[in-house]
């Protein structure tokens, strides 16, 4: 009898991928919030902990990689550990005497930190990367349906304004249109990589789904994450992808239909509006947010004040009439000034090291690949400046998942 055969490393019900899979599709989705069995015996918790052990046992097990200071994971796990470790310096210096340990979303964002080199792990490895990619777009898809099935069915939406507020974790329009967007360009290299291998159908598919999520981005009307998206694509499609006849092929068939779908839904929304009135309360209560930011990090430079509370400030530093306010003070709209203000320069560092990290692990795939996952780096990058993400799951998720699947790509090409 084979005993290699009989190993746990070698059955499916021991290998991370299935856990990873599916801890990612209920953070994209949320869909199990909705059912309280699930909820109840934590479902979430037990795909993290089954993700992370199962990581650990098959590296262990299959003794493929030595970890050292020179390993791939190296930089990322001190950044990781960095962060993670950044709201607490925070809490601790600004007073707040470590409540931040019962804040959800801190749980939640340390969850993704610690399952981020485990997600690194098995969707760098070529033969789970398009498993893994698959059904990224598909969870990102489904979160479209759901979003359209809240935001038109049961007209859950601001109540000044009428854009798309959910009563889901990721509800609001602004974070919305980020995933949405940030996603768009990995549909279109699942598009185009079916097309090359001549699987139409799979082909069609993709660019459905593209389509999709565009329609969903335009839907949620937030400006800076199409501006955003407009630019990933913008250097998507001005790239010379490659030299092969059928690059230009695919560019004729995706541009124009890319292009007619989104008019269509940017004409059929009030998003059209929301630019030729870019001058509304809205971005004049952005600026202000803006305002109070530098001042609270200027306050508070090295170790910041504290994760969600730079909003308490905006009054004080703003000189706004609590009378005409949104029921409470506004969170700073823009991710690295939010990390800076709450988290000063220790935690800013961390952040940015996330962004360079993962700049340069795309820099290094070869290929036509690279500009694919350059125009969703592109995009989440743009997105920051407008909308405050600093502690989103999906947002860290994102980094691992880029730097991933281009060193998965890397690897088949050395």
């Amino acid at each position: 009898m084979n005993l290699k055969a009989l190993s746990l490393h070698n059955s499916a019900v021991f290998k991370p991928v299935w856990a990873v899979l599916l801890y990612m599709g209920l953070a994209i989705t949320t869909l199990h919030l909705e059912v309280p069995l699930l909820v109840s015996i934590r479902l979430e918790l037990l795909l993290f902990v089954s993700a992370l052990s199962l990581t650990v046992l098959q590296q262990v097990l299959n003794r493929e990689e030595t970890f050292s200071f020179t390993h791939s994971l190296s930089i990322p796990v001190f950044l990781i550990g960095l962060y993670a470790l950044s709201p607490l310096f925070a809490s601790v210096f600004s007073g707040g005497e470590l409540l931040i340990l019962n804040d959800p979303e801190y749980k939640t964002l340390l969850k993704i930190l610690f399952l981020g080199p485990a997600i690194y792990l098995v969707l760098s490895k070529p033969r789970y990367r398009n498993l893994i990619l698959n059904s990224l777009v598909l969870s990102y898809s489904i979160l479209g349906v759901y979003f359209l099935y809240r935001y038109l069915v049961l007209h859950e939406a601001r109540e000044f304004d009428l854009r798309p507020l959910l009563n889901i974790r990721h509800g609001d329009p602004n974070f919305l249109c980020t995933f949405f967007s940030m996603t768009l360009p990995l549909a279109l290299l699942q598009a185009w990589q079916a097309f090359s291998r001549h699987k139409s159908t799979q082909g069609v598919m993709f660019l459905t789904a593209a389509l999709f999520l565009g329609a969903c981005a335009i839907i949620t009307q937030s400006r800076m994450g199409l501006i955003a998206l407009l630019l990933g694509l913008g250097v998507l499609f001005c790239r010379r992808i490659t030299h092969h006849p059928k690059e230009s092929r695919f560019k004729l068939l995706v541009a124009p239909l890319v292009f007619v779908s989104l008019l269509f839904a940017f004409l059929a929304t009030d998003v059209a509006k929301r630019f030729t009135e870019i001058k509304d309360k809205s971005n004049l209560d952005r600026l202000l947010t803006y305002d109070n930011g530098l001042k609270v990090f200027s306050d508070h430079p090295v170790f910041g004040a504290g994760m969600h509370q730079a909003k308490n400030f905006f009054y004080q530093n703003t000189n706004y009439p609590h009378f005409q306010s949104e029921v409470r003070p506004l969170e700073i709209h823009n991710t690295y000034l939010n990390v800076l203000a709450e988290l000063g320069v220790i935690g800013f560092a961390a952040f940015a090291g996330f962004f360079i990290w993962c700049f340069w692990e795309i820099s290094k795939c070869a290929g036509p690949v690279r500009h694919y996952l350059f125009a969703s780096y592109v995009v989440f990058l743009v997105s920051g400046f407008g909308v405050g993400m600093s502690y989103k799951d999906l947002f860290i998720l994102h980094f691992f998942v880029l730097a991933a699947v281009a060193k998965s790509y890397r690897d088949v090409l050395r």
